[in-house]
């Protein structure tokens, strides 16, 4: 088992500091309009801070990033038309503040989803993949997609192979090793992605699909990468994996992991950090 100061060590090497955590306080001073006072502080992920005020979720940046982001994240949500399930549709509550309306929902990993439920997100991948009003360079697409999953591969075996056994590590080079190979074949089809489809991003009423949030890593790549988020996923496809599907998901996935891995040691979160190499450690 990794000790919380090798985690603690090793984050510190990585980001050299702790990002700052948002609070009412620090909020309320830019925005001292907004009915503070009846907000929830719903959720602060490592780019943005949820807060949810009169019916309103207002989506706060952490960082320039973060602002760089919702504003691509607006901008792809004005041109998506008739989802089947409810979207952010934002709106300017104060100048440089945006929210949408609140979708009310269980998360994804919450609830016991049924192969119904699978196919409900399934079909929004589908659905979004299938947007026709963007057009793109295909093979230009694919250069970019494999040029950025061989560096995000390489940072997750410098940053995580460290915390891992020999053996673990090895089998993680392994399984992206493979997932690089399938991506030599040009031939997997190019489509508009959500981009960070996790089961938190994915809301459930009553075991249905009610909404899908947070498209601020949307882009075009890979159709398999948005399936990560959907455990079981091939027992809800129409035709089995091809070997390649299945091995660049099984590599896309270890990469979410490994991500989580990463997000918590730059930001000191060492609890955090502790969980995610379990996760990552049972699914290899």
């Amino acid at each position: 088992m990794v000790k919380s100061t090798q985690l603690a060590e090793w984050g510190e090497a990585l980001s050299g500091k702790t990002k700052e955590r948002l609070s009412p306080q620090s909020v309320a001073h830019f925005w001292p309009q907004v009915n503070w006072q009846e907000a929830v502080w719903l959720n602060e992920g490592w780019d943005f801070v949820v807060v949810v005020v009169d019916g309103m979720a207002l989506r706060i940046p952490r960082s320039p990033a973060g602002q760089w982001r919702l504003r691509r994240e607006r901008a792809l949500l004005d041109r998506l038309d008739n989802p089947p399930v409810a979207i952010p549709r934002y709106q300017q509550v104060q100048p440089g503040l945006y929210g949408y309306p609140f979708i009310a929902g269980d998360t994804f990993d919450s609830v016991a989803a049924s192969d119904a439920l699978r196919a409900a997100v399934l079909a929004f991948c589908h659905w979004l993949h299938d947007t026709p009003s963007f057009s793109r360079d295909d093979a230009a697409v694919r250069r970019r997609w494999h040029a950025r999953y061989r560096a995000r591969s390489r940072a997750s075996l410098r940053d995580v192979s460290p915390l891992l056994s020999h053996k673990e590590a090895r089998k993680m080079a392994d399984i992206f090793l493979a997932g690089d190979e399938a991506l030599l074949d040009n031939g997997w089809p190019v489509a508009l992605l959500h981009g960070d489809l996790a089961p938190e991003h994915i809301l459930v009423r009553d075991n249905v699909l009610v909404g899908v949030i947070d498209f601020g890593d949307w882009r075009f790549g890979d159709a398999v990468f948005d399936w990560t988020g959907i455990p079981a996923v091939d027992r809800v496809l129409p035709v089995p994996l091809s070997d390649g599907q299945a091995a660049r998901l099984r590599a896309y996935r270890l990469l979410a992991e490994s991500n989580q891995v990463r997000h918590a040691l730059k930001e000191g979160n060492v609890e955090r950090a502790e969980w995610s190499v379990r996760v990552l450690r049972r699914n290899l």
